[in-house]
């Protein structure tokens, strides 16, 4: 009895670290053409490096301001455009998206609070912009040791089903100013930041070309990434008590995000927001730390309760078995 609950672990362990490390990426694959003032992507006997390896030399990165490089396979293009910026991975596979505009979400924000008799029609318009501008979701992961980004860099970016939900990605460099870094308010940075995948539609560019039906494949999109992320970063350890700005908590290392945390500042300090008076916890759910779009605004309904919400994932039938045999076996 005892044997075949050891047969039965190795085959759960063995399918396990089959599904965590079949990828694009294999080793011979990493053939990388470098341009500009390229890192150097060779080890000494002339062989190129790991994915890993390559991350590493990224996340030591401390060149200055207006130095650039580039380099790129037939997956991923990595660039950097020196400090203040974190350096970018972008997924060759599919667009590189514009963020969206403010005043998506402004414009619907101040029509609101102005509270006169405006027509159905125009409501209707604000409730739309607003769904686009819920089409934006972040990951934001926060590992607890500065080593361990590399090594999640390296799972993530081998891993096929991430690679298909992602767009882009960066992540903190040694440059960075403190770990994790923070803005003039003193409120944290991501470590590192996750842009899931938005859309499947065809030409398709900038954000602003969202409409209010795009929402839902948006959100599942962003729920399949971060079921993903969760996934394959279990054995990493989060920075306790650093919350990034503006973000919900779904562990000590993964926090998500709806929308852009410049905004929200905007919302406070812009002009005509000032003059209006706006308020960010009328906007931005304040329970769930401003992170997603409250679903009544200035009194008008926007949508149900927990419609902007993404959630922790639950564990799939293997993943239940897995947990069950460990605990079974201890």
């Amino acid at each position: 009895m005892k044997s075949f609950r050891i047969f039965l672990l190795f085959l759960l362990f063995s399918s396990f670290c089959f599904n965590l490390k079949t990828g694009p990426l294999k080793q011979d694959s990493i053939k990388i053409d470098t341009f500009e003032k390229p890192i150097n992507l060779k080890t000494e006997s002339g062989s190129f490096k790991t994915l890993q390896e390559c991350a590493k030399e990224i996340v030591s990165l401390q060149y200055k301001i207006g130095v650039e490089f580039h380099f790129k396979n037939k997956y991923f293009y990595f660039y950097d455009l020196g400090d203040p910026y974190f350096p970018f991975v972008k997924n060759q596979a599919l667009n590189q998206i514009d963020s969206i505009s403010f005043s998506k979400l402004s414009n619907s924000v101040i029509g609101f609070k102005d509270g006169k008799n405006h027509s159905l029609e125009k409501i209707k318009a604000w409730k739309d912009s607003l769904f686009c501008y819920a089409c934006v979701y972040k990951i934001h992961l926060m590992p607890k040791n500065k080593e361990d980004i590399s090594k999640i860099l390296e799972i993530l970016l081998s891993d096929q089903q991430f690679v298909d939900s992602f767009y882009a990605l960066k992540f903190w460099a040694t440059r960075c100013n403190g770990y994790p870094e923070k803005d003039s308010l003193g409120n944290n940075f991501p470590i590192i930041v996750i842009y899931p995948k938005v859309i499947s539609r065809n030409k398709f560019t900038f954000m602003d070309q969202l409409k209010p039906t795009d929402f839902t494949e948006c959100k599942q999109n962003a729920q399949n990434c971060l079921n993903r992320v969760v996934k394959l970063t279990k054995q990493f350890e989060g920075l306790k008590g650093f919350t990034p700005r503006f973000n919900s908590k779904v562990s000590d290392l993964i926090y998500v995000a709806q929308g852009n945390a410049d905004d929200k500042y905007a919302l406070i300090n812009d002009k005509e927001c000032k003059e209006k008076n706006i308020n960010l916890d009328e906007v931005f759910n304040k329970k769930r730390n401003w992170a997603y779009l409250n679903n009544v605004i200035y009194g008008v309904k926007i949508a149900e309760p927990g419609k902007f919400e993404l959630v922790y994932p639950k564990d799939g039938m293997l993943d239940k078995v897995w947990n069950w045999c460990m605990n079974y076996l201890q």
